[in-house]
C-alpha cells in the first residue's frame, strides 16, 4: 500500500468524523480547563480560606450587567475585524465561538490553543486559516495599543 493512499484514507476518515472529532477535543479541552483551574484553586486554598470577603451584593446585578455589555462590545468588534478578511458571519454564531476559544486563554500558551481553536471552528464555517489567524493578530494587536498608555 503507497504512502498517499494510505494519506487518503485518513484524510476521508477525518473527513467523515470531523464534527465528532471536534466535538471530542472541544470536551477535552474544557476538562483541561477545568483540571488546570482545579490545581490552581487547590494550590491557593490557604490563602482563599484566610481571606476576608467582603461582598456588596448591590453592585453584583450593575457587574453583571456591565460584564455582558462588555462582551457584547468586544464580539461586535471581533466581527468587524473577521468581516474584513472573510464573508459574513451571524452574530450568534460569533458569539458561540468567541466564548468558547475565550475560556482556554486562561491555560499555559492559552492564546495559541485560542488562535487554534478560532481556527478550527471558522474552518467548519469556510473561512480560510489564514484569515481567522489575521484577525486575531489585528485583535491582539489592537488590544496592545489599546493598553498603552498616552503621556
Amino acid at each position: 500500500m503507497s504512502s498517499s493512499c494510505v494519506i487518503h484514507k485518513l484524510r476521508g476518515a477525518l473527513t467523515k468524523h470531523k464534527h465528532r472529532l471536534g466535538v471530542l477535543l472541544s470536551a477535552f479541552v474544557l476538562v483541561l480547563c477545568l483540571v488546570l483551574l482545579g490545581y490552581k484553586i487547590y494550590g491557593s486554598w490557604a490563602m482563599l480560606r484566610t481571606y476576608e470577603w467582603e461582598i456588596d451584593y448591590v453592585w453584583l446585578l450593575p457587574a453583571f450587567l456591565l460584564f455582558i455589555v462588555q462582551n457584547m462590545i468586544t464580539i461586535w468588534v471581533w466581527c468587524l475585524i473577521l468581516a474584513r478578511f472573510a464573508p459574513s458571519i451571524p452574530f450568534r454564531r460569533h458569539m458561540k465561538i468567541y466564548a468558547w476559544t475565550t475560556l482556554v486563554r486562561r491555560i499555559p500558551a492559552g492564546i495559541l490553543w485560542m488562535v487554534a481553536g478560532r481556527t478550527y471552528w471558522y474552518q467548519q464555517l469556510d473561512v480560510p486559516s489564514s484569515a481567522t489567524a489575521a484577525g486575531s493578530f489585528l485583535e491582539m494587536a489592537m488590544a496592545i495599543f489599546i493598553g498603552i498608555p498616552i503621556g
